[in-house]
């Protein structure tokens, strides 16, 4: 046989024994299962329902303000290439609340540039923050524009125009 590929798998996908060489797992079996678990819990997202598992656990970490164990989690989804927008918005989240705004401006970009539109909510407040009220009120104004109905945003608005005076007027 040697380096030959038997049908259309090569030599080293087949299985050997009763458990396959390559990266995926047997059904019911956990991505990583045969991995040491700091490799598992390291590692980038390797699909979409890995991915929202990930961004489900990051939320939970979040929400209960472990920050950095919530950063950890959006940065394997954000480095890879499922649910990239959603890692960074909630990047650009930890950012804001552990008051690093210039992480949080970043983060949101990237995330509305992967289409987040509730990224934009979080740039405007990371931009009020950061004393810049000319661009908070340019996206504030954009989020309006989707979501006319949203008192939060008009409040900050208001807020923010109040903060900049003429130049924003």
């Amino acid at each position: 046989v040697g380096d030959k590929p038997v049908g259309d798998k090569p030599v080293g996908d087949k299985p050997v024994g009763d458990k396959p060489v390559g990266d995926k797992p047997d059904k019911g079996e956990k991505p990583g299962a045969n991995k040491p678990d700091a490799v598992v819990e390291q590692g980038v997202a390797r699909s979409n329902s890995e991915a929202g598992m990930i961004l489900k656990d990051a939320k939970a970490a979040f929400d209960t303000q472990k920050y950095e164990s919530a950063r950890a989690m959006y940065q394997r989804v954000a480095k890879s290439p499922y649910y990239q927008g959603r890692g960074y918005l909630g990047l650009a989240r930890v950012d804001f609340e552990t008051k690093n705004y210039a992480g949080a401006i970043s983060n949101a970009n990237k995330a509305v540039d992967l289409g987040s539109a509730e990224a934009r909510t979080v740039l405007a407040n990371a931009y009020a923050k950061k004393g810049n009220y000319k661009a908070a009120v340019e996206e504030y104004r954009v989020v309006l524009g989707k979501e006319p109905n949203n008192p939060g945003v008009k409040a900050a608005l208001t807020q923010a125009l109040e903060k900049c005076g003429k130049a924003c007027q």
